[in-house]
């Protein structure tokens, strides 16, 4: 199994020699742990990028050998069994619950999504439920966290929740199970734009990737956009099978292990897409994301819009001990297949954008739309029906409402820029029209380090941005 940044899984068993006899427990526990240690310590020396030799870990414990090499790779980990099942579980995107994802606001713990299919569906349980009472126990007070860990639990088990939908109260009883995350979404926008969404690189990524690919090349795409935008990564086998819809033949990725020696990632028998491509990212894409889009950018096969990505450009191997415990060890650093680095450097995007909304505007806008509306619900922001992670919602002030300045900026195609001088932003069209907006004049304010621009003044110099505000649902058009 290749697991994120990961090449390839290990069955290593080291100095496995069998005990005859019966031990005591806290005897049996002492040998085998001395025996783990043992096998940790010869694989580190054995495989870590470093160089590290296993005689520099002599007469150190698990703990003091991971930490060892934590400032330079935060990626080592020792995993107990029960660590390893749950990390595989999360890289599959898989867990034990009712299927459903929450949020919080002011009111309380809310039903932000079911997902098709699951016990939550099955149940009735509906998107702006809010979670009264978990097992008799009510939510009020405690942290998302706390009621989301309450309502998981063991495949088969049940669990009782008191909703309040719409200011009825009711219960339900909800049998929980495995649960699969959708890693793969697509949608084919008006008039023929492809948005592929891929949450993480698991195991069938690739084949969903190319089953969504090719319902939207059927239905007339003429432009693709993939949003790798907090993709943490996945299997690089994935990525790697995933790029091969667009580059025929080459290098995926250069790899440099502890002897400096590149075995390259090859793409064979691959093939092109002959129409225009363009990835989103953002700070937080890593790993078998920045393969996928370093490897992209440089054939020329798609352009790269948002923010500098995470710069993880390390690889990983699991390698399972005798005990059933596991060592995940970094074994290789990559490189694009144009030898860029990414360890600490990231990828740098042709289009800069920043904020999740204005990013969405601004690659959908390079990718052929020209019409666009924003909808900013209770919960929910969505770009042209696309649902949108946005921390940066509307500020209701005074009968006022202020919108994000980069996301205004972008629906009407403007860049932005901070003027110190002024206190204020400067929005710039292509034509050389320019419009400033500033503190002291009260069509700006300022929140965490985020400007918001107050949309009558706004609306006042680009009237082509029409917007109503009612019912808690603002709505902002661009034609």
């Amino acid at each position: 199994m290749v697991f994120t940044g990961f090449r390839k899984f290990k069955t290593v068993l080291l100095l496995a020699a069998a005990i005859g006899g019966v031990l005591p427990a806290s005897a049996a526990w002492a040998q085998e742990s001395a025996q783990i240690t043992q096998e940790v310590r010869e694989l580190l020396g054995q495989y870590h990028v470093s160089g590290i030799k296993d005689s520099e870990l002599k007469g150190k414990n698990i703990e003091e050998m991971i930490d060892l090499l934590k400032k330079k790779d935060p990626y080592t980990v020792y995993f107990t069994k029960e660590e390893l099942n749950k990390f595989t579980n999360n890289l599959e995107s898989n867990y034990y619950g009712i299927g459903a994802q929450m949020g919080m606001d002011e009111q309380g713990i809310y039903v932000d999504k079911v997902f098709e299919g699951s016990p939550a569906e099955k149940s009735g349980l509906k998107k702006e439920d809010y979670i009264m009472k978990v097992e008799g126990v009510p939510a009020q007070g405690k942290s998302l966290d706390e009621v989301v860990n309450t309502i998981l639990g063991p495949d088969g088990t049940k669990v009782k929740l008191t909703i309040d939908r719409e200011g009825k109260k009711m219960d339900m009883t909800i049998t929980r199970g495995m649960i699969q995350m959708p890693n793969v979404t697509s949608y084919l926008l008006t008039p023929s734009i492809g948005y592929m969404d891929i949450d993480s690189f698991s195991s069938d990524s690739d084949e969903l990737f190319k089953a969504h690919l090719d319902a939207l090349q059927e239905m007339g795409m003429t432009s693709l956009v993939i949003d790798l935008r907090d993709n943490l990564g996945g299997l690089v086998e994935s990525a790697q099978n995933i790029a091969s819809n667009f580059v025929e033949e080459g290098v995926f990725a250069h790899t440099k292990n502890r002897d400096g020696q590149d075995n390259p990632i090859q793409i064979t028998k691959g093939s092109k897409l002959n129409v225009p491509v363009f990835v989103l990212m953002n700070e937080n894409s890593a790993s078998a994301s920045e393969m996928l889009a370093g490897a992209l950018q440089d054939y020329g096969a798609a352009k790269v819009v948002g923010m500098k990505s995470y710069g993880k450009g390390s690889m990983q191997s699991v390698y399972s001990l005798s005990d059933g415990s596991a060592l995940k060890v970094t074994i290789e650093e990559y490189l694009t297949p144009s030898m860029k680095p990414v360890n600490g450097v990231g990828i740098q995007p042709n289009v800069k954008s920043d904020g999740y909304t204005a990013q969405m505007i601004t690659v959908l806008r390079k990718a052929g739309l020209t019409e666009f509306r924003v909808e900013v619900g209770k919960h929910d922001v969505t770009v042209n029906q696309i649902e949108v992670t946005e921390p940066h919602r509307p500020i209701r002030e005074k009968g006022q409402v202020y919108v994000a300045s980069r996301t205004l900026a972008a629906l009407i195609g403007a860049d932005i820029e901070w003027n110190q001088g002024i206190q204020g932003v400067e929005i710039n069209l292509s034509q050389g029209r320019k419009s400033t907006f500033a503190l002291s004049a009260g069509s700006l304010l300022l929140k965490d380090g985020t400007s918001y621009i107050n949309l009558d003044k706004f609306d006042d110099n680009y009237p082509q941005l029409q917007w109503t505000d009612a019912n808690n649902l603002l709505q902002l058009d661009i034609e």
